[in-house]
């Protein structure tokens, strides 16, 4: 579970882009999260 403490957290120590992905863990990463992870990588711009 993200909750909003992480959130902030994040926000006030990561400088880049960052995704809080919430993944099951007894499962890990499955397709789906690896499917919004390259969801969101292109999403990103640079330069």
């Amino acid at each position: 579970m993200i909750t909003e403490l992480d959130v902030r957290h994040v926000a006030g120590h990561h400088g880049g882009p960052a995704l809080l992905l919430p993944v099951e863990p007894r499962h890990g990463l499955r397709a789906r999260d690896f499917a919004e992870l390259e969801r969101w990588a292109l999403s990103l711009t640079y330069g």
